[in-house]
Order: structure tokens, then sequence, then C-alpha cells
């Protein structure tokens, strides 16, 4: 019982310690990242582009016919389906 209460401890020390040294890495890294930027941030620019022309073609409006209900045949459905689970080989 000792023993095994003494090898637990031991596991989670070991790994109290790797993930302490995962953090210090992570801490140094995300650091390093902050200075990075800091010292040269990024260029947003909120401005558009100097070409005004449209890109592609505009798209066309949706139509009443484009559009399907699912509601409209769901008796439809049902009936098909029932009928192959009714009629599986």
């Amino acid at each position: 019982d000792e023993s095994d209460l003494i090898r637990k401890m031991q596991e989670e020390a070991a790994l109290d310690k790797k993930y302490q040294e995962d953090t210090k890495k992570r801490d140094a890294e995300l650091e390093e990242r902050f200075k990075s930027l800091s010292s040269d941030p990024p260029q947003f620019s909120t401005q558009s582009s100097h070409d005004s022309k449209p890109r592609g073609k505009i798209p066309t409006p949706v139509k009443i016919d484009d559009l399907y209900d699912e509601v409209d045949d769901w008796c439809c459905k049902f009936e098909e389906v029932l009928l192959q689970y009714l009629f599986i080989d």
C-alpha cells in the first residue's frame, strides 16, 4: 500500500514537473511572439483596392421556383421510407 502511494506521488511529481516545463516553454514562445509583433506590427488597411470595378458576375436574385420546401412532400417521403422499411429483403 505504501509503495503504491509513493509510486503515485512520484508519478504526479513527474507530471507536475513536465507540465511546468511545458508551461515555461509556451510562455517563452508567447513572449517572443508578442515582442515580435510589438516591434513590427502587421499593417491592416480598411481602404478598398485601387481597382473600383466589380469582380466577378453579380449574382441573380433567388426566385420562388428555386426554393424547395420539404414540408410540401413529407407524406410522400414518409410513405416511400415506410415501404422500403416494410419490404426489406
